[in-house]
């Protein structure tokens, strides 16, 4: 944070593309981790990945560029970090609708 916004460390937001994109290519967070472990991604706090990690990150739409207040989401004041596509390409596999109807519904 600065001056009381969120700011983009580079890094990590490195991390929360990849595990977007893992999980979307691989369609399960036991896979994903596995994957993430082997080549050695740590989490925020310097601990390799597990799965509640994951999930937390899956479900965060701080990085879509939201703020969430009492359930309630609103466009933040922060660059988002992934695309709102890729969002919806996540959510889509999540609810375990097939992957190739994911893939047609949100190719651009």
């Amino acid at each position: 944070m600065k001056d009381r916004k969120l700011v983009i460390n580079k890094s990590e937001a490195a991390i929360v593309r990849a595990v977007f994109e893992g999980f979307i290519k691989t369609g399960s967070t036991t896979v994903l981790v596995r994957s993430l472990r082997e080549q050695g991604v740590r989490a925020k706090r310097g601990r390799l990945i597990d799965k509640g990690y994951v999930y937390q990150l899956l479900k965060n739409r701080v990085y879509i560029g939201e703020a969430v207040h009492k359930g309630t989401s609103y466009p933040g004041e922060h660059q988002p970090i992934i695309t709102r596509a890729l969002w919806d390409k996540e959510r889509c596999v999540w609810r375990r609708r097939p992957a190739a109807d994911c893939r047609r519904r949100y190719e651009a």
